[in-house]
């Protein structure tokens, strides 16, 4: 009775006109920009940093690693003969969200 009455089960979802942290607004609105959808599921992201898109989406998930938000992971580094070609798994995990509240200190 105690663990459902001061935590709960329901799942709900934050009200749009509610204003959030700078670096989680920031973070949306680069997500946006880079038509990268923040999924749960795994997937391959194959990035040209020839591209002015691919060079943005580069550095979005480097700034977010060093931050300690692994969505993206470098995968098959070294093995191509070219350094414009970077390949990347992507996983959004819900903790991230808590990282992201704990780095807004920097």
């Amino acid at each position: 009775v105690e663990a459902e009455l001061l935590l709960g089960a329901d799942v709900g979802e934050i009200p749009s006109d509610t204003p959030l942290a700078p670096l989680i607004d920031d973070l949306q609105r680069n997500q946006k920009a880079a038509r990268l959808k923040p999924e749960a599921l795994e997937r391959e992201l194959s990035v040209d940093l020839r591209s002015e898109s691919g060079l943005f989406r580069s550095t979005l998930l480097h700034r977010l690693n060093v931050l300690g938000v692994n969505w993206g992971r470098l995968t098959d580094v070294g093995r191509s003969r070219g350094t414009f070609r970077e390949r990347w798994m992507l996983a959004w995990q819900p903790e991230y969200a808590v990282r992201l509240v704990e780095n807004l200190v920097y």
